[in-house]
């Protein structure tokens, strides 16, 4: 259950993260227009979950098969689960990858692994 806790507080850190990316990408939105923005992020929430299963799934699954249970290999986890989109191109989508993935691998590590286990 904590597991579980944790990647969804990740993907919702992540989306947030992405959908701010819009912004910086030159989308012009306002914060206070926030049912505007609900596609937006429903879009982004999507995208990350599929990203999410496909890379972050995989990643556990070498993970558990490896008997990488510290907390420090979640964060990195998830630092290399956002390497492929440093080849986008654009340094916002770049910045977003890389917070995205320390902050996922960090919720994960802090609030979804046992200490006792670390």
């Amino acid at each position: 259950m904590r597991l579980f806790l944790s990647i969804l507080l990740s993907w919702l850190v992540a989306t947030v993260i992405h959908s701010a990316a819009f912004k910086w990408d030159g989308i012009e939105f306002f914060v206070s227009d926030v049912l505007e923005l609900m596609p937006l992020f429903l879009l982004t929430g999507t995208l990350i979950a599929i990203y999410f299963v496909v890379v972050g799934g995989t990643a556990l699954i070498v993970m558990r098969k490896f008997r990488f249970y510290r907390r420090r290999n979640f964060v990195v986890a998830g630092i290399l689960c956002s390497l492929p989109m440093l080849f986008s191109g654009e340094i916002e989508w770049q910045i977003a990858a890389i917070l995205s993935g320390v902050l996922s691998g960090t919720l994960i590590a802090f609030v979804g692994v046992r200490a006792n286990a670390t």
